[in-house]
């Protein structure tokens, strides 16, 4: 057998297909299977499982339904835990032995030297697509000091001063610290003749006891949606490697990877690292506390980014309605009416056209979540919001979920009145040019 790159090395961009052996849901019966990833956040897991009774046939093939984990020893000796595996197909072949092979999506996966379905994580590291461009510290370009060469064998040797950024480590809450550290690899180009320092950037969570990886996680995808916030764009992991005492594990399918993402126009983002940076550490404490507490809302406010690709429109505009609803009852929990709710959000901004009735405008939200909702309308029914008017109405709801969400982030913080105003007033520009 040739020598097999481990898994747990591998980045989530790389694609792998490897055997192994498997058992479901803590059975001791063992199953041959194949791990196909994709290198874009799809794993599947293959098992073929050969019946005692050769040639017989089953007239209806029952598969396994889906199973909560799959423990599993791969050829190249590596030992792995797959979680949450759904069921996707199964088919039957009769030569020249019966054999029932089932195919499941993998949910999450995590692959290291020594793993149980009860192993608990003390961290996570986590590398995000565009993270280095919010920074603003992903090249550093200097200036070649000595005789211009064209092969990199006619290399001198010199000397460079160059200072990286210091590590950023935080304590967040209950015993979790946060940490962004910096790699660097030094280039030289030949045209025109200079030393560049691209760098990379990982985001570290550590815990101070041992914790199931969805503890960790559940914090990694917290300041993931920061991210969001702070660009406007989705900021999906490309790297993920988690810790078990002192074996590092890889994790792999939480998430889809778009190659796309990682090219991030900088242009568009909301602000960056550099202009919050003499609060970044007060910013980040007050963004846990916040999500804490409004995790209803803003659980569907980023939700529908992450499923912006395979979700309809009306649906989208029906998560929008419900964020702000659940973002309201938070501070007013009585019983009110959705009219009501949504009027008293929009009273201290002004996400409408000049143009535009409020009265109107909710009155056609309203009814449009109340037939999206139930289905049927009869007074209304040919009157819902559709095509344009339902993708300005969505984008307008986002809106004001995001001033309020802005507001209450950074209303604490030392950041200029001039830089709050800007990524709001930016905002409601986009918005406004919809059309």
């Amino acid at each position: 057998m040739p020598k097999l790159l481990k898994i747990a090395t591998r980045s989530r961009h790389e694609s792998f297909d490897i055997m192994g052996s498997w058992k479901f849901d803590g059975s001791e019966e063992e199953v041959v299977g194949r791990v196909e990833y994709d290198g874009r956040g799809v794993m599947m897991l293959h098992v073929v499982k050969l019946l005692d009774e050769a040639y017989e046939i089953i007239h209806m093939l029952k598969p396994t339904p889906n199973v909560k984990h799959a423990i599993g020893v791969l050829e190249t000796g590596e030992h792995a835990v797959f979680k949450d595996l759904r069921i996707r197909r199964s088919s039957t072949t009769f030569i020249p032995r019966q054999m029932k092979r089932m195919s499941y999506r993998v949910t999450s996966a995590f692959v290291g030297d020594s793993l149980s379905e009860t192993t608990k994580f003390t961290a996570i590291g986590v590398k995000f697509a565009g993270m280095l461009e919010w920074m603003n510290q992903y090249v550093v370009t200097t200036d070649w000091p000595g005789p211009y060469v064209t092969s990199s064998d006619d290399l001198p040797e010199i000397t460079i001063k160059y200072k990286p950024p210091k590590k950023i480590k935080l304590t967040i809450e209950d015993g979790t610290t946060l940490e962004i550290q910096y790699a660097d690899d030094f280039q030289y180009g030949f045209e025109p003749p200079e030393i560049r320092i691209p760098q990379s950037v990982q985001v570290a969570l550590r815990s101070e006891t041992a914790v199931p990886l969805d503890a960790l996680y559940d914090k990694v995808r917290c300041f993931e949606r920061l991210l969001m916030l702070a660009t406007g764009a989705r900021m999906p992991p490309t790297s993920i490697t988690a810790c078990a005492g002192k074996a590092c594990v890889g994790v792999f399918g939480k998430y889809r990877v778009d190659e796309a993402e990682s090219n991030l126009d900088t242009s568009s983002f909301r602000f960056l690292y550099t202009q919050v940076s003499n609060c970044f550490e007060e910013m980040v404490k007050e963004w846990f506390k916040l999500y804490k507490k409004y995790h209803a809302s803003l659980d569907l406010y980023f939700g529908t980014w992450a499923d912006a690709h395979h979700i309809s429109l009306e649906t989208e505009f029906s998560r929008a309605v419900q964020s702000l609803e659940a973002w309201h009852r938070v501070n007013h929990p009585k019983r009110m009416r959705l009219k009501k709710r949504l009027s008293l959000l929009m009273k201290p901004y002004h996400v409408l056209d000049s143009g535009t009735d409020e009265k109107e405008f909710l009155t056609n939200v309203v009814n449009a979540r109340d037939y999206h909702a139930h289905g049927y309308l009869q007074k209304h029914e040919n009157n819902i919001l559709s095509g344009i008017d339902l993708i300005q109405s969505t984008q307008r709801l986002h809106l004001l979920l995001f001033l309020h969400l802005i507001d209450t982030l950074i209303d604490k913080l030392e950041i200029s009145d001039e830089l709050k105003e800007k990524i709001k007033a930016d905002e409601i520009q986009r918005v406004s040019q919809l059309k």
